[in-house]
């Protein structure tokens, strides 16, 4: 073969590898499960995002005092959220008592439509054979999982030693019989350090919220990571292009509404972190598998309407809204009949799903029945997204 030849076969192979590359859609990871339809980092959440299409679950880790591993936020019960809980701080107090806890029945101002289900702390380990069982008995793959160790060095009554806590966490992973499907993330550099020492194998990705420079996010670790995942809103396209020169992976988080969803995987992230997984993966899939597609919305259907009673997903008609905004209505009368239907059915999903937000006249009355009588634009809609 000619130098000529190889020249172009090389030239052809890179072209087909940067089409490849370009055609990998982001990976789906439900954040602390799906945290807009059922509780933070609960079970409940963890099956009900695997039902909506997502390939990791994202959770949040903390250490107790007799060194289990239990998945919660803060380190603290926070009473916004659990109606029963100890007073202590969780590093006070062993997983058992930390087991007492109950949350889910507290309405969530922010996430109107999670739906109230009383659950409980669960172990990572727990959480995992739950989870994976589940998997199992109903035909789904087994998901994959992204940990998110939660640590704040000034706050050392809140979290172990870094050196006693990356053994623990190295510990415990490697026996959860998980093998590749899952990765550890963290915003502590120096935890992030400690793990690395024990085991430079073990895919390690860089929480930040500021991107900043691929270079120094390496330099502050002392180690290339598996990745670096930033704040959604502080993130670059070249950023992405600097971290992909590295062979890092760009994972942004909590990434919610259309337009940032669609940003981001333009700019060709390798997953996105969201409350709403099946919203990302309706707007990143061309052929979504679990519900009907509708970007035209002159066409309701009553198959649309069916899907997402059955799911109990009213999110759904919230997505068909929003897009609406940019479609070429024929006439006043065209968009308001078809906004009447879809918020006919939206109004049924928001009874079901939280009769005592649907029961306050500041939000029921007021955009609700307001909207079917047509003083409600689009603009208003906004609310129910943020």
């Amino acid at each position: 073969m000619k130098v000529t030849q190889i020249a172009i076969v090389v030239v052809g192979i890179i072209q087909l590898g940067k089409m490849y590359a370009q055609s990998i859609l982001p990976e789906v990871h439900g954040h602390r499960g799906t945290r807009y339809w059922m509780p933070e980092n609960s079970v409940e959440a963890f099956q009900q995002a695997i039902v909506l299409g997502a390939k990791w679950l994202e959770l949040d880790l903390i250490c107790t005092k007799d060194s289990q591993l239990i998945i919660n936020h803060d380190p603290y019960f926070k009473k916004s959220i659990f109606s029963e809980y100890p007073s202590e701080n969780i590093l006070q107090l062993n997983a058992e008592d930390c087991k007492k806890a109950t949350w889910g029945l507290k309405d969530q101002p922010k996430y109107p439509y999670q739906k109230k289900v009383k659950t409980h702390i669960h172990t990572l380990e727990e959480a995992i054979q739950t989870v994976d069982k589940y998997c199992r008995e109903n035909g789904f793959f087994l998901p994959y999982w992204n940990i998110e160790i939660k640590s704040l060095p000034h706050k050392k009554n809140w979290y172990p030693d870094r050196a006693f806590y990356a053994r623990l966490v190295v510990k415990k992973v490697k026996n959860l019989n998980i093998e590749k499907r899952f990765l550890l993330q963290s915003f502590d550099a120096q935890l992030l350090k400690e793990i690395h020492k024990i085991d430079s194998t073990l895919p390690l990705y860089f929480l930040v919220i500021r991107p900043g420079s691929v270079e120094k996010r390496i330099q502050k670790l002392g180690f290339e990571p598996v990745g670096i995942n930033p704040y959604y809103r502080f993130l670059k396209e070249d950023f992405v292009q600097s971290a992909h020169a590295k062979n890092l992976k760009v994972i942004p988080w909590t990434v919610n509404s259309p337009e940032a969803i669609l940003k981001v995987k333009n700019m060709g992230v390798d997953g996105i972190i969201s409350d709403v997984p099946d919203w990302v993966k309706f707007l990143i899939m061309e052929a979504p598998q679990n519900y009907e597609t509708i970007p035209n919305p002159l066409k309701f259907s009553e198959q649309f309407l069916q899907t997402i009673q059955n799911d109990g997903n009213p999110n759904l008609l919230i997505l068909k809204l929003y897009l609406s905004k940019s479609f070429q209505w024929a006439n006043a009368e065209e968009q308001k009949q078809t906004f009447q239907n879809l918020f006919q059915a939206y109004e049924q999903l928001l009874k079901q799903r939280n009769p005592i937000a649907s029961q306050k006249k500041s939000f029921y009355q007021r955009k609700i029945i307001g909207f079917q009588r047509s003083y409600i634009s689009l603009n208003d809609l906004k609310m129910f997204i943020k």
